[in-house]
């Protein structure tokens, strides 16, 4: 035979093999991502499980972005339900409020997540009504018919709950973003960090805090651009909900807690973020002018922890791990204490 129909052969047929362990790898990585987003998905479910039966001791919400992470209800000290899923800006939490307080009899505090920049953040007109609703549907309880919710809130939400396309939509492309971006690119140690940030129940390597720093601030820089077309506007709307929220839980004897999380130094002390720490000052100085709102910032709760050499509190430059939340959240809890005793 031909030497070189052999080689050409052996060409042929290592490039046939190399696709096919190509799509195999796509393949296999799609359906392990599709299992995590279920499971993911279905303990989030089941965070609202007892929510009906346990009313008359719910005394808490929680509010805010996905750095609501760094309250656990436990060690908190009260009875309570983080509803930061779906859209999780000023005028969605707002909502929400609304659609859940009726329920909820004992409700005496709000706690709000602000991190550096929330109060410029807003998305309520990047969807439309239907698409909102899908996403607001991912931060509350499975409705059942109270009186005092719209009936086109109420209508919308239950809508929403038997939509089973638009979240299988979400798995599938998420699946298929991150099945690519493992297979495209070579195992550096940066992309080794980046894909590190989607875990959220381990530490961060200390080496890669750094890294995402830089990468998180420039994915938020990105949200504020497309959400705030009048970030003015936008800041005194905020402002105005959070205000109305106060005014309607101090009929209840409650109070609302603005809250700064921990962060790492890296990401807070970032010049552009220091930028939206800085602006963001002058409208929580308005809203600690009620009588009935109070602001706790502990951005550098963790400065002194040692987590640059041995971390065990962050699992991303921004977000606290599960043992930093309950370190955290245990602090925390002999603050809303002096709050409660204070209240004016």
């Amino acid at each position: 035979m031909n030497p070189l129909s052999i080689l050409r052969f052996n060409r042929c047929l290592l490039g046939y093999l190399f696709s096919r362990l190509i799509i195999y790898g796509i393949f296999v990585i799609f359906i392990v991502n599709g299992l995590q987003l279920f499971f993911i998905a279905s303990n989030e479910e089941d965070s609202f499980s007892d929510f009906y039966d346990q009313l008359d001791t719910t005394n808490t919400v929680i509010f805010g972005t996905s750095h609501t992470r760094a309250f656990y209800m436990p060690a908190l000290g009260r009875y309570g339900y983080s509803l930061s899923g779906g859209l999780n800006d000023v005028y969605s939490s707002y909502t929400k409020y609304s659609i859940v307080e009726p329920y909820i009899k004992n409700l005496n505090m709000i706690l709000f997540s602000i991190s550096p920049g929330y109060l410029s953040f807003d998305r309520s007109s990047d969807y439309n009504t239907y698409a909102r609703y899908r996403l607001l549907a991912d931060g509350v309880p499975p409705l059942k018919y109270h009186p005092r919710i719209p009936l086109k809130e109420y209508m919308l939400l239950k809508a929403t709950e038997y939509d089973i396309f638009s979240s299988l939509n979400y798995s599938v492309r998420d699946s298929l973003m991150k099945a690519t971006y493992r297979l495209l690119n070579p195992i550096t140690s940066a992309n080794v960090c980046t894909l590190a940030q989607y875990d959220y129940q381990m530490p961060a390597k200390p080496e890669c805090i750094e890294y995402m720093a830089e990468s998180t601030i420039m994915s938020h820089q990105k949200a504020y651009k497309t959400s705030s077309k009048d970030a003015a506007e936008i800041r005194r709307k905020n402002v105005n909900k959070i205000l109305m929220l106060a005014d309607h839980i101090k009929e209840k004897g409650g109070c609302v807690v603005l809250i700064t999380p921990p962060f790492t130094k890296e990401y807070y002390e970032h010049p552009i973020v220091q930028g939206w720490a800085t602006l963001q000052d002058h409208y929580i100085a308005k809203l600690t002018a009620h009588p009935n709102i109070y602001y706790l910032d502990f951005h550098d709760f963790f400065y002194s922890s040692g987590y640059q050499r041995d971390n065990h509190y962050f699992s991303d430059d921004d977000h606290l791990s599960f043992y930093g939340a309950k370190i955290f959240s245990s602090h925390l809890k002999e603050e809303l204490k002096s709050l409660e005793g204070t209240l004016r």
